[in-house]
């Protein structure tokens, strides 16, 4: 019988969800759950007493999860961007499951910016869409949205 990693991930994501006391972060208007591994650069409060500015937020990765998958999503801000673009990158590793990017033009990463990415992502898809199913090897997607 083959590893259904997918159910691996959906089930270590949980496990986190259960055992974080704090840092939980509920979408606005999707059912899920995510998990910022940095803190947002509009999260003032959260940067002072680490002596941070806004701008040393310009990537901020989560886990996240929805529908029984989880991933990671690596939010990169640069001012001198062109326009956004989303990107679903194969894993390195099988049971990891696969990568999503979002290049956004900001001069950092907001929680705003999370959850645009998110929703992009789920209305592309994700986590059963044809685009999500990249293996070790493939070449990444790009989505540009309109």
């Amino acid at each position: 019988m083959p590893i259904d990693y997918r159910a691996i991930r959906w089930e270590s994501f949980r496990r986190r969800i259960g055992y974080l006391q704090e840092g939980i972060y509920r979408h606005e208007h999707l059912p899920c759950a995510y998990i910022p591994a940095h803190p947002f650069g509009d999260e003032i409060l959260f940067l002072k007493p680490l002596r941070m500015r806004p701008e040393d937020c310009s990537t901020v990765e989560i886990w996240w999860g929805i529908d029984g998958d989880a991933a990671v999503l690596s939010c990169h801000a640069d001012p001198k961007r062109g326009r956004t673009l989303y990107r679903a990158r194969p894993p390195d590793q099988e049971e990891r499951g696969l990568y999503l990017d979002a290049l956004i033009k900001a001069p950092y990463v907001t929680r705003k910016h999370a959850e645009d990415a998110i929703s992009f992502f789920v209305r592309a898809g994700f986590p059963d869409g044809p685009h999500f199913t990249l293996r070790k090897g493939d070449p990444p997607i790009e989505f540009t949205p309109s």
